[in-house]
């Protein structure tokens, strides 16, 4: 008998889907639901089966509050009068570009050595031509000697699509 999923089992599929993304896997491999569980016996009525995966359904909700919240980039907020964005500089690169806009800092490859302030230099220099401002507008506002900064961008609401698509 072809039984629907129910509303847990589809949040379920969702959040293995979110989470198989993230992490650049292929959707397509995990997001079936067996109505039976392995050997044929019938999943328990208080659990989910994804895939080779078993969750109680009082879990599911869990799940998926973790997986939207790790798939949500915390990288900016707004200020007062722009953004601040929070990065992680790898100086010493042969081009910058951003590496990874997924986490709690935006990872940005630096092409400057940290030597004498020219990675910082070079860092405002490729935030500010990606947003489109000035470069000004552009200001180190905390670690300036580390690799963890918070930069604040004058007179943007919202970071470009650009920065949070890895560069491509």
């Amino acid at each position: 008998m072809n039984a629907m999923p129910s509303g847990d089992a589809i949040v379920a599929i969702v959040v293995v889907m979110m989470v198989a993304i993230r992490d650049g896997r292929s959707p397509e491999r995990h997001a079936h639901v067996p109505v039976r569980g392995r050997e044929g016996m019938p999943v328990h009525p208080g659990s989910v089966t994804v895939g080779a995966h078993l969750f109680r359904r009082s879990h599911v909700s869990t799940v998926a509050a973790r997986a939207t919240t790790t798939m949500h980039c915390v990288w900016w907020a707004s200020s007062e009068d722009g953004i601040d964005v929070f990065v992680r500089a790898v100086p010493g690169a042969a081009t910058s570009m951003v590496m990874d806009a997924s986490g709690d800092r935006l990872r940005i490859r630096v092409a400057a050595r940290a030597v004498e302030g020219k990675a910082n230099h070079e860092l405002c220099r490729f935030l500010a031509s990606a947003c489109d401002v000035r470069r000004s507008a552009v200001s180190i506002t905390r670690g300036e000697r580390s690799r963890d900064k918070t930069i604040r961008i004058a007179g943007i609401a919202a970071p470009p699509a650009r920065l949070g698509d890895h560069g491509k």
